[in-house]
């Protein structure tokens, strides 16, 4: 049995290095918006609201003909929600933040 025992092979593979991945954009959803509606971005803590900010940048299609498209550059601990103006967009943050449960103290904006 000890000859057994001793015979165990060794893995033939070992991690040499780790391999820097791209950062790639990550699909959250999509919103639709009218030409004349803006995107809020919404504090969950303090309940401030300003303009979201969206990125252009082009994408390749299969037929290898670049299209734009625009993205939405996101933050921690920051909802966002498509509006006509900042009273509309803070009434739908202060919605969705109920609807969620997300930790802001709503009442005390009120």
């Amino acid at each position: 049995m000890k000859e057994v025992e001793s015979l165990k092979l060794q893995p033939a593979t070992e991690l040499v290095s780790p391999v820097e991945q791209k950062k790639r954009f990550k699909h959250l959803g999509s919103t639709p918006m009218n030409k004349s509606m803006k995107m809020w971005e919404v504090d969950i803590a303090t309940l401030e609201i300003t303009e979201a900010e969206i990125k252009d940048h082009q994408v390749m299609t299969p037929q290898k003909t670049f299209v734009n498209k625009k993205a939405l550059i996101t933050k921690a601990g920051k909802i966002y929600v498509p509006a006509l103006n900042k009273k509309n967009g803070l009434r739908k943050g202060k919605e969705h933040i109920k609807k969620h449960n997300l930790k802001a103290t709503v009442a005390n904006a009120e």
